[in-house]
């Protein structure tokens, strides 16, 4: 077990959930990551959630999210969007909501972290559309991915 130490509590992870046992076509150390925060963790004391979670998430050898295959049926996991474009309207409902609260103004910045394949930004996008056909022009959109194959869908 691996022993990560946060704000308010402890994480136990079990040793084979750390890592990806494929990133590309070649086969890699399965422990080697393990092998890096555990190391990390002996010379600089514990570590925080966030940290663990954005080593073995962004890794550039080893992190889930380097992997092309990380999204969808035959990936690790399958998002909201992926499953139902309701999730993606359902946001766009909102957006539009707290945009009008805030007054309409104009451009709208929509930033999605992590956008995968951009499944949630065309929902989101599509159902704007639909109900302010006008606000269109004015929306500023930024896709921002982690991952270099992920950038390449």
């Amino acid at each position: 077990m691996l022993h990560v130490l946060a704000r308010g509590g402890r994480l136990t992870v079990p040793r084979a959930a750390v890592g990806v046992r494929w990133v590309s076509e070649v086969a890699r150390d399965d422990k080697q990551l393990l092998r890096e925060l555990c190391a990390k963790i002996r010379f600089s004391g514990p570590i925080t959630i966030a940290d663990y979670m954005r080593e073995v998430l962004t890794n550039p050898v080893q992190g889930v999210y380097m992997n092309k295959n990380a999204l969808g049926a035959d990936g690790h996991f399958i998002t909201s969007p992926e499953i139902s474009q309701m999730f993606g309207e359902c946001v766009g409902l909102w957006l539009l909501n707290e945009w009008m609260k805030m007054g309409e103004p104009r451009p709208l910045s929509v930033v999605e972290l992590g956008p995968g394949k951009g499944t949630l930004a065309n929902d989101i996008l599509r159902t704007i559309a639909k109900i302010r056909p006008d606000l269109h022009k004015d929306i500023s959109l930024h896709l921002i991915e982690v991952s270099p194959e992920m950038r390449k869908l």
